[in-house]
């Protein structure tokens, strides 16, 4: 074996490696073994032997310490691996970019959200993406639980309010505010409240937990924290929705965002509650596949309230319909 004390720099310069070489060389550091490397590589263990002795061959240094038991590294294999296994990785992702924009976007996008937002938020947005992008399925699931990304098995989550996971990629929508809506047959039933203290002879459609809800709800004479109660309850917040719109009572909806309430009469709308966070996330990656990425950026922009999406465009027919 040639001297030891070749400097990563010259070896880095050498002309003679073969990257599969080193492939195998990093494969058989990260498995713990020739044998292991071999099983995951699909190859007789002698090849990969065959192929880091070739590599130690044309760098001019050894950079494994061989014994019937154990397999280091030496000083230079350490500090080769350190370089070659990130430049590595940066060649494979690479491999992968390129190859997706050879091709067109194709694959399936996991996609987990709260159940409010099944029809009246998700479904047009979805509708719009596959027909632009039609080699590409979107698979919904919906719940109110807090889901783990990566151990389920999703590429994009939508929260609303707190984050459960500081480690996940977050891109933050904008805190949407809240109101009192309801159906317009409602009002005519029962009356339309002017005050806060009207509220309290009015039917809520009732998020659990407990058959009572506080509600805290500001104006310009300050904030008030009032006790509301209905005869309907449930812990599903797309239900409200679809309770309120069919007349149940009042219920509390996003005031902007998709504008849940169109078709609804905003109650006491110089009044507001307590908004919430909108957040897209996905699971830290180095290399985010092409249509997770599009699917990613095509939600953003069109559940964004303040760009030209369909919610934007949504929100402001809404609040014409106000005036």
């Amino acid at each position: 074996m040639a001297n030891q004390g070749h400097t990563v720099a010259s070896i880095a310069t050498n002309g003679g490696t073969d990257l599969n070489d080193i492939a195998v060389f990093v494969r058989v550091i990260e498995a713990g073994s020739f044998t292991a490397a071999a099983r995951q590589l699909g190859v007789p263990k002698s090849s990969t032997s065959r192929r880091v002795r070739q590599l130690e061959d044309a760098l001019g240094v050894q950079l494994l310490q061989r014994s019937t038991r154990h397999l280091g590294l030496t000083d230079a294999g350490r500090e080769y691996y350190a370089r070659v296994s990130s430049a590595l990785a940066g060649v494979q992702e690479a491999h992968a970019a390129v190859a997706e924009l050879q091709d067109r976007p194709r694959g399936t996008v996991r996609l987990v959200a709260p159940s409010e937002w099944s029809g009246w938020i998700l479904a047009p947005i979805i509708a719009m993406f596959v027909e632009q992008y039609p080699d590409i399925s979107i698979d919904l699931s919906l719940t109110d639980r807090q889901v783990d990304l990566l151990r389920e098995g999703f590429d994009l989550g939508l929260v609303a309010g707190p984050l459960p996971d500081s480690s996940l990629v977050t891109r933050t929508i904008r805190t949407i505010d809240s109101g009192l809506f309801a159906s317009q047959a409602y009002l005519d039933r029962h009356g339309v409240p002017t005050s806060v203290d009207d509220l309290a002879a009015h039917q809520f459609i009732v998020r659990r937990p407990g058959p009572t809800n506080r509600l805290s709800i500001t104006h310009a004479g300050g904030t008030d924290t009032i006790v509301v109660t209905g005869r309907v309850a449930t812990d599903d917040r797309g239900f409200v929705y679809e309770a309120v719109r069919a007349g149940l009572g009042i219920g509390v909806l996003p005031r902007k965002g998709c504008a849940a309430h169109l078709g609804l009469v905003p109650v006491l709308p110089d009044h507001q509650l307590p908004g919430f966070p909108i957040h897209l996330i996905h699971p830290a990656l180095r290399h985010v596949p092409q249509r997770v990425a599009l699917f990613g950026d095509f939600l953003f922009a069109h559940l964004n309230p303040d760009g030209e999406g369909l919610c934007a465009r949504a929100a402001a027919e809404a609040a014409a319909d106000v005036r």
